[in-house]
């Protein structure tokens, strides 16, 4: 089983405007030792859902960004959506999660929920 994801076209001056669909926003962040992360799920232009996430001080942004790309897979698999878009700014994230060899466990964990998804006849499609 695979994850794909493609890039947002940057040069379009509506590049969202093309996602049919709900969709969730991810991301990471470490600033002045403080490590987090931040979801937020919008459907047509509104946000319904919005969540911060404290992490361990010695957690680095690739493992916040991970975590939230996690927690964005599992808003999915509890919503009644078919289709969910996860669009997320951590390009080396998306392509861990493609990459069906690695053994991170963050990789392994959202696998694990995807297969879920696709059993239950859920897509969602991540986009960097």
């Amino acid at each position: 089983m695979s994850i794909e994801y493609e890039l947002v076209d940057e040069s379009d001056p509506d590049p969202l405007g093309k996602i049919a669909g709900p969709q969730i926003y991810t991301d990471g962040s470490k600033i002045n030792g403080r490590v987090g992360a931040a979801i937020t799920w919008w459907t047509n232009d509104t946000e319904s859902e919005y969540q911060t996430l404290s992490l361990h001080p010695s957690c680095s942004v690739y493992q916040a960004e991970m975590y939230a790309l996690y927690r964005a897979v599992a808003m999915v698999k509890a919503s009644r959506e078919k289709v969910v878009n996860i669009l997320s700014d951590s390009r080396s994230s998306l392509e861990l999660l493609s990459n069906p060899r690695t053994g991170h466990p963050l990789a392994h964990a959202i696998r694990k929920v995807q297969e879920t998804l696709t059993l239950k006849e859920k897509k969602y499609v991540s986009t960097g």
